[in-house]
């Protein structure tokens, strides 16, 4: 049984983050592969389209429920004045961009949530990972490992492509915070289910 373990206002609709897949009628969902690609929810099945994210115009949005399953990468929401775009988004969409996929300005975004994730103090990355974000800033040295804030990189990508737009995020860790399910932690093959709804 599910349990809600976060629940976020958002400017239109919620974001409520449940431990395990919760009982919703018209749970809408995609096959997430750590990719860049975004898939528009036109009414069809989109459960087998293998992307790691879902764009909806206002008027396919209705009374649905639509699902983004993390495990330590970020759940990250846009809300437009055409729409919204729920994403999933870890170090491997964000190299290759997923949050700044062309098809976002679809939406007219105004306003982004980067909800529960892993924190930078216990996102520890080896020396070669700076090959994937060659520029970053956002490298941490500690006193005996290096770590990557996701966030901050999550951010100056979403605000170059959208200078005006309004961010908010989460301070949760989801490894720190045992309530969440966290790869990195425990290895585990559980989710955490990001929902957002009207």
């Amino acid at each position: 049984m599910s349990k809600v373990i976060l629940e976020k206002k958002l400017p239109i609709g919620k974001l409520t983050v449940h431990n395990a897949k919760p009982e919703l009628d018209g749970l809408i969902g995609v096959h997430q592969i750590h990719s860049a690609e975004i898939v528009e929810y036109t009414g069809n099945d989109i459960s087998k389209v293998k992307v790691d994210g879902i764009l909806v115009l206002n008027e396919n949005i209705k009374t649905k429920f639509f699902a983004i399953k993390t495990a330590d990468c970020m759940p990250v929401i846009f809300i437009g004045t055409k729409g919204i775009c729920i994403i999933h988004a870890g170090w491997v969409g964000l190299r290759d961009k997923i949050l700044v996929y062309m098809d976002i300005k679809k939406i007219n975004p105004y306003y982004c949530y980067i909800g529960p994730s892993i924190g930078v103090d216990s996102f520890e990355v080896q020396n070669d990972f700076k090959n994937n974000f060659p520029d970053s800033p956002y490298f941490v040295q500690n006193k005996d490992f290096l770590s990557f804030n996701l966030r901050k990189e999550a951010t100056q990508q979403i605000k170059i492509s959208f200078p005006s737009i309004d961010i908010e995020y989460s301070d949760e860790c989801t490894y720190k915070n045992c309530e969440y399910n966290s790869f990195r932690r425990d290895k585990t093959t559980e989710r955490n289910w990001n929902i957002f709804s009207i």
